[in-house]
């Protein structure tokens, strides 16, 4: 079961990382500003690719799905908590990262509120669970 809530999870990030990444792409080409950093640009790729790459994992049972669930989990976090700090800062210079985290929370919706907490929270916990629950202790991760 564990399985199946982080490939449909992963799947749910992937296109929440993608559509970040398009976002802050736009954002970023909006009037007179540059261009997104390439530090923001690698950290949205490496977020998608982890996702998608969890989702494929998880689906045909490779024995490293539940760590490239947990990252992926992780990595689509800090993407939109360093996606919020980054177009802050473009703003204003004296911008902090407790800031735009606190930011990332307020000027969501409650769906983004959702892609932003809950998802993450189900690769990492589901994740976990297959990598140090119950049943990886019996070695039955990989036929659930």
């Amino acid at each position: 079961m564990t399985r199946r809530i982080a490939i449909l999870a992963a799947l749910v990030g992937w296109v929440y990382s993608w559509y970040l990444f398009r976002g802050v792409r736009n954002e970023f080409q909006v009037g007179s500003r540059s261009l997104a950093p390439s530090w923001l640009v690698l950290m949205l790729v490496a977020s998608s690719t982890v996702l998608i790459a969890a989702a494929i994992a998880a689906g045909i049972k490779l024995k490293v799905w539940p760590l490239l669930v947990v990252a992926g989990g992780i990595a689509m976090f800090l993407s939109v908590v360093l996606a919020q700090f980054a177009v802050m800062r473009a703003f204003s210079p004296e911008v902090t990262l407790g800031e735009a985290l606190s930011a990332s929370f307020r000027t969501r919706s409650v769906v983004g509120a959702f892609f932003i907490s809950a998802v993450p929270a189900l690769l990492v916990v589901s994740g976990s669970a297959a990598a140090f629950g119950p049943a990886a202790r019996r070695g039955e991760t990989l036929h659930a």
